[in-house]
């Protein structure tokens, strides 16, 4: 049987925000965000996780892609896997190639999939700042895993993703019940990965885990926050 075709249940995708249409000025930026409430489909025997992934698209041509949590999703284990996901298209400077219809797509292998649509629009037709695609620009962060619920003890991959010229690097840090930040490099039970997202094995004692994930290049820094809550099976 195939892995699509031994799932129990749908998955369960929605628009926490979608998109919303802007007017902008040339040569100004623009942001465009879409938040996704996911939760997985679950295999019967191997309770293997078919993550989603998100798209973005400019004009019915992809711009952007996100792969879904796949280091997670290749774990078998039973977890509870729904939480909400911010993706954020930037535009660092708005000109007449910018305009159109914009959309989010979170889909999954398996088929389901959901959209978002927004029209970018000019405040007025004449030129203002010269938009030149080389430059060097500060990171925005175009993907962040906003909050997770999942099992006690089961690993969880905060996603945060970041863009940039040059590419940013990024850090994680833990947030204390005293809003203080903490270094996690080398703590057990944390794994940055390769695509800057941060692979997490809670302790059983723990109850709610907060992080800031912070993306930094020679021209500026931006960050975003993440909570993962634990809950028993029973």
């Amino acid at each position: 049987m195939s892995m699509c075709g031994s799932l129990v249940e749908a998955p369960q995708l929605s628009f926490e925000q979608g998109l919303e249409d802007q007017e902008v000025v040339w040569g100004q930026s623009v942001t465009l965000q879409c938040t996704v409430y996911g939760a997985p489909q679950v295999e019967k025997h191997s309770l293997q996780i078919i993550i989603a992934s998100i798209s973005w698209f400019h004009r019915g041509r992809r711009v952007m892609m996100h792969p879904g949590a796949a280091v997670e999703g290749a774990l078998p284990m039973k977890r509870i896997g729904s939480g909400l996901v911010e993706s954020r298209l930037h535009i660092p400077c708005v000109n007449g190639r910018s305009v159109g219809e914009y959309m989010c797509e979170a889909s999954t292998p398996c088929g389901q999939a959901i959209t978002s649509h927004a029209k970018l629009t000019l405040a007025n037709s004449s030129r203002g700042k010269v938009c030149n695609a080389t430059v060097n620009h500060a990171p925005w962060i175009s993907l962040i895993t906003v909050s997770r619920l999942e099992l006690v003890g089961t690993p969880v991959q905060m996603m945060c993703r970041a863009k940039g010229k040059p590419l940013p690097e990024i850090k994680w840090q833990r947030i204390t019940d005293d809003d203080e930040l903490e270094d996690i490099d080398g703590e057990p039970g944390y794994m940055s990965l390769s695509n800057g997202d941060l692979l997490v094995v809670g302790e059983d004692s723990t109850v709610t885990e907060s992080f800031r994930c912070t993306a930094t290049n020679v021209h500026g820094t931006t960050f975003a926050d993440s909570i993962v809550v634990y809950v028993d099976e029973d």
